[in-house]
């Protein structure tokens, strides 16, 4: 049994128990073009495997769960393009990322109880995103970015939006 206060669900934030073990096969291909737009395309094959347990990990539906038990796989499909705009004291890159994600619980045990796995097993990620540097000097770069993202997902789970705002100097 291997303890890892900083792995893992816990009320407390250090399960009695916390076991992780994953394989990942990343294959990935990228092509740069002359007019400076970027182009990738990855794919993930993702096996995980995850136990934990203390004296409550968490409450589902106002029950205390001692013990979370998953064995998944999935596979992700990842493309982005980017354009490259640069002059002598400015970068602007600007971009779309998609990413599919297809999963399988093989297991999904809550306190040995088997929970359903059948339902929720997609989800999709279109993100539009820009970035701006700005070189006042030498040493001195002002940063902004901005992204937007939004999170499809099937069955019951909700769909989500995000937007990511950043300054910096």
């Amino acid at each position: 049994v291997r303890k890892d206060g900083f792995m893992g669900p816990s009320l407390d934030g250090s399960p009695q128990t916390s076991e992780i073990k994953g394989d990942n096969l990343h294959i990935g291909y990228e092509r740069k073009f002359e007019n400076n737009i970027d182009f990738t395309f990855t794919i993930d094959k993702l096996t995980s495997k995850s136990f934990f347990a203390d004296d409550i990990l968490m409450y589902h539906n106002r029950t205390p769960v001692n013990s979370f038990d998953v064995y998944s796989k999935g596979i992700v499909y990842t493309a982005k393009v980017k354009h490259k705009i640069e002059t002598e004291d400015n970068k602007l890159i600007v971009g779309i990322k998609y990413r599919y994600k297809k999963f399988v619980f093989d297991k999904l045990q809550m306190d040995g109880v088997e929970l359903s796995r059948y339902g929720h097993d997609r989800q999709t990620v279109s993100t539009f995103f820009a970035e701006d540097d700005y070189s006042l000097r030498d040493n001195s770069i002002i940063t902004t970015g901005v992204s937007y993202g939004y999170i499809a997902n099937n069955a019951n789970v909700s769909d989500q939006s995000t937007t990511l705002l950043r300054i910096g100097h």
